[in-house]
């Protein structure tokens, strides 16, 4: 153990060259440890202070907001791993293939951090289905936003009668794979090879959220384990 006015280093004994003398060693091991001790707690202290200063509220999207929208979902089309879409569309396309009661943005005064939408089904038959699109951009990352919007998401989709809510990722996009899952999300399955960006194939994960408090017609939640469904009641968890 070392120990000066600012800081204590505890470290494990190491296998060390004879030439070196064993304090030389030690004192160099101080030194790296100090640096990299302190290096973490500027980087910790300066994410608390970003957090706390983050004062965010999760409001319907509005017309006005479709160029920040759009901004965010360029940014994410740049990532490469996020849509295989290679530019937004304009707001008329986006506006008419999503629902306007499951539309959200993180608002924080007239900056926005992330949005959500639910684009439904198309045939008829599946009206209780609906597939979630969520794009936070840099500023608003590992902030919870994510997590709010799919939350409001959620309750919103529960009010309009949707049972089923369902997600495309691509495979190398771990960041959103692990927020879907986080957020009662479960992997049903993958298409494999399904695009191509950039001379690159990627595969496409196949996730679905089912609610316990709303089903399709004739289907009760409570009654949603019977017959031949594959669904388990723990995954029926919104």
């Amino acid at each position: 153990v070392f120990q000066n006015d600012f800081v204590q280093v505890k470290y494990k004994e190491i296998t060390y060259n004879k030439v070196l003398h064993s304090d030389m060693v030690r004192l160099l091991l101080f030194y790296l440890k100090t640096v990299a001790n302190y290096t973490s707690s500027v980087g910790e202290a300066l994410e608390t202070k970003k957090e706390s200063n983050m004062n965010y509220q999760i409001e319907p999207l509005q017309t006005e907001d479709w160029p920040q929208v759009r901004s965010i979902y360029a940014e994410s089309i740049s990532t490469g791993v996020s849509t295989f879409d290679t530019k937004p569309p304009n707001w008329k396309d986006w506006d008419s293939s999503r629902l306007t009661s499951c539309r959200f943005v993180a608002r924080d005064g007239k900056y926005i951090y992330g949005w959500v939408s639910l684009s439904p089904a198309p045939a008829p038959e599946l009206r209780w289905v609906a597939e979630v699109s969520i794009h936070v951009g840099k500023a608003g990352q590992r902030q919870g936003i994510g997590t709010a919007l799919l939350k409001a998401l959620f309750a919103a989709s529960e009010n309009e009668k949707y049972w089923t809510l369902t997600a495309e990722i691509i495979s190398e996009n771990r960041a959103s794979l692990a927020l879907h899952k986080k957020c009662g999300f479960r992997e049903i399955g993958y298409r494999e090879k399904l695009g191509h960006r950039q001379g690159v194939w990627h595969d496409v994960i196949l996730l679905e959220k089912r609610s316990k408090k709303t089903g399709g017609p004739g289907l009760q939640p409570e009654n949603v384990n019977k017959g031949k469904s594959s669904i388990r009641k723990s995954q029926l968890d919104y």
